[in-house]
């Protein structure tokens, strides 16, 4: 052993290798940790589109109500007269 400081220096590179290694699976494996700087954005609500409903292609023949003759009564200042022979 001439020299311990590169001994000691790999023993460091060893562990922070590890480290990074260790840090970059926990990310890929939960990207919404709080170790990944970068977060993805937060997923959208789902999109709800309306579905086509089935409509009627013409107007029923009663759509309008058709209107009633009713009888209307004499105003009630006519009186008949007879007239004489």
């Amino acid at each position: 052993m001439k020299d311990p400081v590169w001994n000691i220096l790999s023993i460091v590179l060893l562990v922070a290798m590890l480290a990074v290694i260790v840090i970059t699976v926990q990310i890929y494996l939960n990207p919404y940790s709080s170790l990944n700087p970068f977060p993805p954005p937060p997923v959208p609500t789902v999109l709800v589109v309306p579905t086509a409903t089935p409509t009627l292609r013409s107007l029923p023949p009663t759509w309008t109500p058709t209107p009633t003759l009713e009888a209307t009564p004499a105003p009630p200042n006519v009186v008949p007269t007879l007239s004489a022979p």
